[in-house]
């Protein structure tokens, strides 16, 4: 692996995994490791918050997945995201019930006027936003390091 390059190693071990998860994350989660799925979350989550930040991250399935993020988070080492999530949550959380209806009642239509109710979040999501990038090299780096928790899907 020490061999691969950066975008081989993105190619070989999680450009395989965007369709799958979109496909079915529980089948994704099944098939390959936990740290696997666990770093890979954290790929899910720059890409959500790169798009459109932490409100979009809660509204989407990946955030079911938050335990996993979090795990992953830690595991590439990067504890000042992780406490920028969990401080996220703590705000997203009481008016969760609130998310969700309006989603279920209303569908992406929505979107725009639930995320008004959470406007607190961009004056968090500042950092998680700028430096994006970081996650990603840290995944990459978290993978040449611990090789025996990656393989390839078919």
């Amino acid at each position: 692996m020490e061999n691969l390059s950066d975008f081989e190693i993105e190619e070989k071990y999680f450009d395989p995994l965007y369709s799958k998860a979109y496909s079915n994350y529980q089948d994704l989660k099944a098939e390959i490791t936990a740290q696997h799925f666990q770093v890979f979350t954290v790929l899910q989550f720059a890409t959500q918050i790169g798009n459109g930040g932490l409100f979009q991250y809660f509204w989407n399935i990946e955030a079911k997945y938050m335990d996993d993020l979090l795990i992953g988070l830690e595991l590439i080492g990067d504890e000042k995201r992780k406490t920028i999530v969990i401080d996220a949550w703590k705000f997203v959380q009481p008016k969760l019930s609130f998310l969700l209806e309006s989603k279920q009642n209303s569908g992406l239509e929505a979107y725009d006027s639930v995320a008004e109710e959470f406007n607190y979040l961009s004056e968090i999501e500042t950092e998680l936003i700028h430096r994006s990038y970081e996650l990603n090299d840290k995944v990459i780096a978290f993978v040449r390091q611990y090789p025996q928790f990656f393989k390839e899907l078919n």
